[in-house]
């Protein structure tokens, strides 16, 4: 054989199926990153072609479809799937993983909402990238876009990860060495040794830690109200008693404002940190954090520390100031008609930006409308 003519050498095969690898990993990892958008794409899909299938429903029925349940916990999903496959081209679509998506009416029928569970969600104004089990919507036209009631934030489901403890090094003993005492030059007087100093009783007095600042809890009402909540003094009474059924002890207003007063003025500015009823979950650091526009954590939880979802009467900016007169307060929260004004202001549970207070969905809502409170411990 010529000498010309020599194979691979090992170094050189290792080399060239390393660059194989690396190769096929960041191709597959492209792929499946196409893939999940492919999927989710075609979960937007189906969701809008589902809600144009519910219109057509709706101008021959009068209604969307009913449902038992206002949560995607609802046990009548087949059923909306067998209505709806009459006013929808070729089958129902289904989660391109398998599965059906979520659907719920509200008001007798008088509107709806859809959910889907994207793989990459990117955060918007049209979807929930903060919850867990459904993070994008769509919505009747008369609703704003809001999480299901029955979901979790993904914040709360987190372990934090345990700080880990160091252990102190062994603190090792020296043994000094034997001193060879050299005696003393004779002496006709033994002087008196010398006292040693006391340490000063501050050496060995630890100082005193600052006592922490105990917290303020925050819900929002289990129950829901028209517009006509008896003033401010109605809401905060509502409140009260809210959380003295619940055992919560303290005193509570409600966060809301009128046309006279906003919720800056009327509640306490605390120095120490919001948090939901659990006493663990922090919704602010202080009152500064609180009213900077956004919160640490959504306020989605009542006084029975189970969830709250939906509207919450407000009127009120993510800075604690009003957000309109008499005709964005129903009157003064006075009035529970039906009626183009006056209306009522809104925030929406689940959201940590301004919308939780501020919402910026629609107009204000019409003062018949059932809405919860935000309350505040004192």
């Amino acid at each position: 054989m010529p000498k010309s003519a020599r194979g691979f050498t090992l170094i050189e095969l290792l080399v060239v199926i390393s660059i194989i690898a690396v190769l096929s990993t960041i191709g597959l990892t492209s792929y499946k990153g196409v893939q999940s958008q492919a999927r989710d794409a075609a979960r937007k899909s189906d969701l809008r072609n589902l809600a144009i299938a519910l219109e057509l429903y709706y101008q021959k029925n009068g209604t969307y479809v009913l449902s038992t349940q206002q949560s995607c916990n609802n046990t009548d999903i087949n059923t909306f799937y067998s209505k709806i496959a009459p006013y929808i081209s070729g089958h129902v679509p289904e989660d391109p993983k398998g599965g059906k998506y979520c659907y719920y009416s509200e008001g007798s029928g008088k509107s709806f909402r859809l959910f889907a569970k994207l793989e990459d969600c990117k955060g918007s104004a049209d979807n929930l990238c903060d919850w867990l089990n459904h993070n994008y919507s769509v919505v009747s036209a008369d609703l704003a876009v809001a999480h299901d009631p029955n979901d979790k934030p993904i914040a709360s489901t987190l372990t934090p990860t345990p700080t880990p403890t160091s252990t102190p090094a062994p603190t090792t003993t020296s043994t000094p060495a034997p001193v060879v005492a050299t005696p003393p030059p004779t002496s006709t007087s033994t002087p008196s040794p010398s006292p040693s100093p006391s340490p000063s009783p501050s050496s060995s007095v630890s100082p005193s830690p600052s006592p922490s600042l105990a917290s303020k809890r925050v819900f929002a009402t289990s129950s829901k109200y028209n517009g006509d909540l008896g003033g401010l003094t109605g809401a905060d009474s509502k409140c009260q008693a809210k959380a003295d059924t619940a055992g919560l002890g303290g005193s509570w207003r409600a966060w809301i404002s009128d046309s006279k007063d906003s919720a800056r003025d009327r509640l306490n500015h605390y120095s120490g940190e919001y948090r939901l009823v659990d006493n663990t979950t922090v919704v602010a650091s202080n009152w500064g954090d609180l009213v900077d526009g956004s919160l640490t954590v959504a306020v989605f939880k009542n006084e029975t520390n189970t969830l709250a979802g939906g509207y919450v009467w407000t009127n009120t900016k993510s800075d604690g100031t009003k957000a309109g007169g008499s005709n964005n307060s129903c009157s003064d929260w006075t009035y529970s008609t039906f009626s183009d004004s006056p209306r009522g202001g809104y925030g929406v549970t689940g959201y940590k930006d301004s919308n939780w207070t501020e919402g910026s969905f629609g107009p204000a809502y019409s003062c018949d409308s059932l809405f919860r409170l935000y309350c505040f411990e004192q």
